[in-house]
């Protein structure tokens, strides 16, 4: 006979099932972004906006060090190569404060920087999550937790991330470019509206789930410190996760940047590599395109920076995208394989060259792909 799962539990699995989260594809961004901490920076239209609320006291602050935090940590696992908040300008800095964030920047060897600014009202709009309360009561009326782990409340927090995405290339010659001479993004995130349910709001208070055996959760707990907790753990969550989907969005647009200059890296994943070999030495390929007819006609070099050590490769002889003369790109490709001493840096930055008198710059951070691990040999197979 096969066996057959009860209601509750069929439940839960149902419910386990709709907060898995599919794989990430991940494809880095091949770039160092260098981030700002996040600012607050309030506007009277949004505040009036917000959604009317029941408790003008149950408010939210949001952390904005906290933010910054979630923001560098989700772009730095899924988003780019590698992401560094910035330390904010040292006690006594008296010159502008972009200055220090483009020096900042320029120490870590960085190739973009990111800026964001967070505009939100802390009031918070609560009420029932319609059919999911509805569902939950037949489970809470067969008694047992399941009910428990239903997200039968929704709060909503008018708010909103704005980001701005700057290339550091033109920045780093002349700092007065950071600004929409330099922007190759700009983005506006919206806060989301936020699904809790009891175990998420009643935290350990043993009353609250004394009062639930007679009383439907969907009703418990709607206003606590434990609300205002995930709250703000799901808000800066989200916020980074949905920026780091939007840079992977723009992936192309990003690594092309054409208001920057006329060459670029290959957008394809495929078309950049840096790999560990088995006997510890790095190899190193990249494809890079060239719009001609655009200021640059020709591109002069590319170096390698791998921790302290600098690598010049030479390109190999350009082939036109298409055929014949009429062809407005060049494609370029390079490959060197450098010393075991290369690969302790754990990523290394490419920087690209122009031959034109302004020396044009792009430059890229690429992670180190670790070596192919053969699988051990079956001794019984020689046998």
């Amino acid at each position: 006979m096969r066996p057959r799962l009860s209601f509750p539990f069929a439940v839960l699995l149902v419910l386990s099932a709709c907060r898995a989260r599919p794989p990430e594809n991940l494809d880095l961004l091949p770039f160092h972004i260098a981030i700002k901490p996040v600012v607050h920076s309030p506007s009277y239209e949004l505040e009036r906006a917000s959604t009317p609320v029941d408790d003008p006291a149950f408010r939210i602050e949001i952390d904005l060090a906290h933010l910054s935090e979630s923001i560098r940590g989700g772009l730095d696992r899924q988003g780019c190569s590698k992401a560094t908040l910035l330390s904010p300008p040292a006690e006594g800095w008296t010159e502008d404060a972009r200055q220090w964030w483009i020096e900042e920047a320029r120490r870590l060897r960085a190739d973009l920087l990111l800026e964001c600014e967070l505009d939100y009202s802390p009031s918070i709009a609560g009420s029932l999550n319609g059919e999911k309360f509805v569902l939950n009561l037949p489970v809470f009326l067969l008694g047992g937790p399941f009910c428990y782990f239903v997200n039968d409340r929704r709060y909503e927090v008018n708010g909103e991330l704005h980001c701005r995405l700057y290339d550091l290339n033109p920045v780093f010659r002349d700092p007065s470019a950071l600004s929409r001479r330099s922007e190759i993004m700009l983005e506006t995130i919206h806060i989301q509206p936020i699904e809790l349910d009891f175990a998420d709001r009643a935290g350990k208070s043993v009353p609250r789930y004394a009062l639930s055996l007679l009383v439907p959760p969907g009703f418990l707990a709607d206003e606590t410190e434990a609300v205002l907790a995930r709250m703000h753990e799901e808000i800066c969550g989200r916020l980074a996760q949905d920026l780091v989907a939007a840079l992977r969005e723009n992936r192309r647009q990003l690594i092309t940047a054409p208001g920057i200059a006329a060459f670029h890296l290959d957008p394809s994943p495929d078309a950049h590599r840096a790999q560990e070999r088995a006997d510890g030495t790095l190899d190193v390929s990249a494809k890079v395109l060239l719009h001609l007819n655009q200021g640059s006609d020709e591109l002069y070099e590319s170096v390698v920076l791998a921790g302290e050590q600098r690598h010049a490769i030479p390109f190999d002889s350009p082939a036109l995208a298409g055929s014949g003369d009429s062809s407005s790109e060049r494609r370029y490709s390079l490959h060197a394989m450098l010393p075991q001493s290369a690969v302790r840096s754990g990523m290394i930055q490419l920087w690209l060259y122009d031959s034109s008198m302004a020396r044009n710059s792009r430059s890229y951070t690429l992670r180190l792909r670790p070596a192919a691990v053969s699988p051990p040999s079956n001794p019984a197979s020689r046998d």
